[in-house]
């Protein structure tokens, strides 16, 4: 006798994806909240690596705060839009708000490459 699909397994599986999605925005929440603290010293793999944070300690802390500020409200709303939007449209929505929050600090921090 043939078994038929579980519907629960459906469901579960539809959960756990639900559930993937919060992965991305909750460990940049964390990479965020490492560069508020001022965790790791100036370094040139981690943090807010301009030509401006990196000329001074001072200008790292600052540079790496406000980052860590946005970093953290961008991933809130990303979240947010991970309850409310479609699966599908949750990614690029979180992608895209990362891409202009960080071209919004280039344009109001003074911040270059």
């Amino acid at each position: 006798m043939a078994r038929s699909p579980d519907p629960l397994a459906a469901g579960d599986a539809e959960a756990r994806a639900r559930i993937r999605m919060f992965l991305e925005p909750a460990t940049l929440m964390l990479i965020a909240l490492v560069m508020i603290a001022n965790v790791v010293p100036r370094n040139w793999m981690f943090g807010v690596r301009t030509r401006e944070t990196m000329s001074s300690e001072a200008a790292w802390v600052a540079g790496n705060r406000v980052g860590g500020l946005v970093l953290l409200a961008v991933c809130s709303v990303w979240i947010l839009a991970g309850i409310y939007l479609p699966r599908r449209y949750v990614r690029p929505v979180g992608m895209a708000l990362i891409l202009i929050a960080v071209a919004i600090l280039f344009a109001t921090q003074g911040w270059s490459f």
